[in-house]
């Protein structure tokens, strides 16, 4: 039997990240570009594969479909995945984004019951 893991998109980070930095300081946060986002999860590989050291398929290449149709390049994350990426962000987005994983991991459990 295959099993089933909780994932998110690079882009569904990007929004979430957001939607937390704006309830954490308001209108004069700073949002995050997709863009920004896809570099600095490249980056993150790069340094993993400089150090020798296993992604475990906690980020792996996806693709998506933009709003015009076209297929676009993407991140799809695991739990671990998005732990590593957010370490950069404020202390509010990180223990915010906690209870999201958290939440994730428990319809994980679900899943896994099927």
């Amino acid at each position: 039997m295959e099993q089933l893991e909780q994932r998110i998109t690079s882009m569904e980070l990007c929004e979430l990240i957001n939607e937390l930095r704006v309830e954490e300081k308001g209108e004069e946060a700073k949002v995050l570009m997709h863009k920004e986002l896809m570099k600095k999860i490249r980056k993150e590989l790069e340094i993993i594969e400089k150090l020798g050291l296993n992604n475990e398929r906690n980020i792996s290449l996806v693709k998506y479909k933009d709003k015009k149709g076209e297929l676009r390049p993407c991140y799809s994350l695991n739990a671990s995945g998005m732990r590593q990426i957010l370490n950069s962000e404020s202390t509010y987005v990180r223990v915010k984004t906690e209870e999201y994983i958290a939440k994730l991991e428990k319809e994980n459990n679900k899943l896994k019951e099927i």
